[in-house]
């Protein structure tokens, strides 16, 4: 009994002995931490934090890269830096708020020469507070009639206990965007300037898109900007939408008027009407200047009975091009 445990234990000796002896040699990287929680800042804090990368191994390691997912940490490290075995080289990270602010959760990649890790991560969490900020990034008034002046409010804000200036809100394009500031200031200290921008001027249907830029006297972030966005759509009304000239004989004439009135502002004007159709006459009428406008579409039924239908074409501009496509349609009969 007592041989064979001598035996086995010599075995399992001898299996030790041989892992150890295969362990892959080379070089190791060691990170003196791997989190940096810098905490809850203030914008405009600068900080730095070294985290020291050590070489465990037996083999030069080499620090191919070290990169960062936070625009407000900035790595500084020598891509190619060696390390020797047993010893240590440091990584600053250099914390810069004012460009950054909420909450902060990224990650700073060490991509070494260590075969075992390749890369090593470290995080970086923290939260940064704005000394002022606006409510939005992107305003978005969503559908607007062309000639319909929309208006909403974004909140520019200064923490209490800041001293912070309104300068100068810039927009563009100027022709196109209003702005109106109203100074308030909340229960809890919190002060700042209610922006009421507005869309003005004549808007061309489609997509639209502008800038605002709001200018302070804080030095450490003195500028903030957001995008207007607006889905600008007709306020042309068209009636009658089809025309139905219903039963005609041959060679009798009818005619029917289409109405386009502009519900919203002036600027409207018919530029073309197409008919392609030989028994089509039009003729556009300017009602109220900019306003209103009437086109009478006289139909001639030919000698020839049965069907006859199409459809003709209004070009607008309101400003902004529109197309208005009128579908007609007639039976000719014979007595």
């Amino acid at each position: 009994m007592t041989h064979r445990i001598l035996l086995v234990a010599a075995i399992l000796i001898g299996l030790l002995a041989g892992t150890s002896s295969a362990q892959v040699k080379g070089p190791r990287l060691k990170l003196s931490t791997t989190v940096w929680d810098f905490g809850t800042r203030d914008q405009g804090e600068k900080d730095r934090k070294i985290v020291y990368l050590e070489n465990t191994g037996d083999a030069i390691l080499v620090i191919k890269k070290v990169s960062t997912s936070c625009g407000c940490v900035e790595p500084v490290m020598e891509p190619g830096t060696e390390i020797g075995p047993g010893h240590r080289e440091p990584l600053v990270l250099n914390l810069d708020t004012n460009k950054g602010e909420g909450e902060i959760a990224k990650v700073i990649t060490v991509e070494s020469s260590d075969p075992r890790q390749p890369k090593s991560m470290i995080s970086i969490r923290g939260t940064i507070l704005p000394i002022w900020s606006l409510d939005v990034h992107t305003l978005n008034f969503g559908q607007v009639k062309n000639g319909d002046h929309a208006t909403k409010v974004v909140r520019m804000k200064v923490r209490k206990g800041f001293d912070v200036k309104l300068k100068d809100v810039q927009f563009m394009p100027s022709d196109k965007i209003a702005c109106v500031k109203k100074p308030f200031k909340e229960k809890n200290g919190d002060y700042g300037w209610d922006l009421e921008i507005s869309l003005i001027g004549k808007m061309e249907t489609g997509g639209f898109e502008g800038i605002v830029l709001v200018s302070t006297d804080y030095a450490a972030r003195p500028q903030r900007g957001f995008r207007v966005t607006a889905d600008i759509v007709s306020s042309t009304r068209v009636a009658p939408g089809r025309l139905a000239f219903g039963l005609l004989k041959p060679g009798q004439k009818k005619t029917i008027s289409v109405r386009l009135e502009k519900t919203l502002g002036h600027g409207l004007r018919v530029v073309d009407v197409v008919a392609k159709d030989s028994h089509l006459t039009c003729k556009t009428t300017e009602v109220e200047a900019g306003k209103i406008y009437r086109v009478d579409v006289t139909l001639t039924a030919d000698a020839q009975s049965g069907d006859i239908r199409g459809e003709i074409e209004i070009g607008l501009d309101e400003p902004g091009w529109r197309l208005v496509k009128l579908p007609y349609y007639a039976k000719v009969v014979k007595p």
